[in-house]
């Protein structure tokens, strides 16, 4: 573990940088780091900021042994684009790959860009909305539901985010089509 102070042009501190061990590569046998910023705090004093950073890698480091820490910069869209990928090779019909692309390219315009530690189910429900409000079918919207709901439970397995956020999200009903019952005399 390495912490390097990260200061601006005039010389004062503006954050630390964590840089930890993370792997080898496989190919190449180049060892692979990953880093974290902690932005530094002008209000709390030089030997707080060194102790918060300090702990701060800590956490990280730990995080990385366990391998629950995740490249925050993925977005849902790349993380679909993995995960299709992946159910391919291993479980999902031709029928339904096809079927996940579709709903990918559905749902990227309102869910597509956040980045996955970022989502909340606020934001789903948003997306939802949004959707409706141009003209989605509540049946349409609860099918995104059910994708996003896949790809978001994909990644908790993996560890990349603490929880299926789409499981406090509120999807609209279906439309349930009315049924016309037989009278005794029809039956």
């Amino acid at each position: 573990m390495n912490i390097q102070e990260r200061k601006n042009k005039e010389g004062k501190i503006t954050s630390y940088r964590i840089r930890v061990f993370d792997h080898r590569d496989a190919q190449t046998g180049k060892q692979v780091f990953r880093t974290l910023s902690v932005k530094y705090d002008d209000i709390k004093s030089a030997a707080w900021n060194k102790k918060n950073a300090e702990k701060q890698a800590v956490i990280f480091e730990k995080g990385i042994e366990e391998q629950t820490a995740s490249d925050s910069r993925v977005t849902f869209d790349e993380y679909c684009d993995y995960a299709i990928r992946i159910k391919e090779q291993s479980s999902i019909s031709a029928s339904t790959a096809y079927s996940y692309r579709s709903s990918k390219k559905r749902i990227a315009p309102y869910l597509g860009h956040i980045q996955l530690k970022k989502m909340t189910p606020a934001m789903i429900n948003s997306a939802y909305s949004a959707m409706l409000e141009i003209g989605f079918s509540k049946n349409s919207v609860y099918a995104m539901h059910l994708f996003v709901h896949a790809m978001l439970a994909m990644a908790f397995k993996e560890g990349l985010i603490p929880r299926n956020y789409a499981d406090a999200a509120t999807p609209p009903k279906k439309n349930q089509p009315e049924v016309d019952a037989l009278s005794e005399e029809q039956a």
